[in-house]
């Protein structure tokens, strides 16, 4: 039963977040990295990770192709937890690759991360305002587990934001995420937009 009071409680805080920041659907979007391990559960938890969500579509690395097919078989299961932990119907849909983790990239003869380390998260000093907002977030949260776990969501939140911008990520024009690469849309966004979807 307490497990499902804490679905609850994170789904109210999510909704709490959302309403004090006004962030909408790409706000529930990223929020999927951080409910993520609640989500699937430690064993998967330590076998995949999420590598982005565009469009209401997860995409997660696991560690090796055998897995990223069984976990697959899970897909639905997920995508349920997961939007009963968001608060809405966030996911539509969850794809799993065998990319492995930590996969950096190759761009003009220099590696290319996907996503910062704790060292550098935990180097990114967050502005006066981005810290008040957080605090009036957690404020009205009564249970103090759930606010101490809204507040480093939140924190993590700003942070990667920040990462992204200090890396010089662009905004697509079709989604709003952040991406690196040629063009004003992201890597979906510009298939969907030549195959007419």
């Amino acid at each position: 039963m307490r497990r499902a009071g804490r679905v609850s409680g994170m789904a109210e805080a999510v909704q709490a977040f959302l309403d004090r920041w006004g962030r909408g659907r790409k706000a529930r979007e990223n929020l999927a990295f951080f409910v993520w391990p609640e989500a699937v559960g430690p064993e998967i938890a330590k076998r995949a990770r999420v590598r982005g969500v565009q469009s209401g579509i997860l995409y997660a690395d696991a560690e090796s192709s055998v897995a990223a097919d069984v976990f697959q078989t899970e897909a639905g299961r997920i995508k349920e937890r997961l939007n009963r932990l968001l608060g809405g119907e966030v996911i539509s849909e969850v794809h799993f690759s065998s990319r492995g983790f930590e996969r950096e990239r190759t761009r003009g003869g220099r590696a290319t991360k996907n996503v910062p380390t704790e060292e550098e998260l935990a180097g990114i000093e967050l502005g006066e305002q981005e810290q008040g907002q957080i605090d009036l977030l957690c404020e009205s949260i009564e249970d103090a587990e759930l606010r101490n776990l809204v507040a480093f969501v939140a924190t993590r939140v700003a942070r990667v934001e920040t990462w992204r911008k200090q890396k010089r990520w662009k905004k697509c024009a079709g989604c709003g995420c952040r991406f690196r690469g040629e063009g004003k849309l992201c890597e979906l966004c510009a298939v969907r937009s030549k195959s007419g979807g």
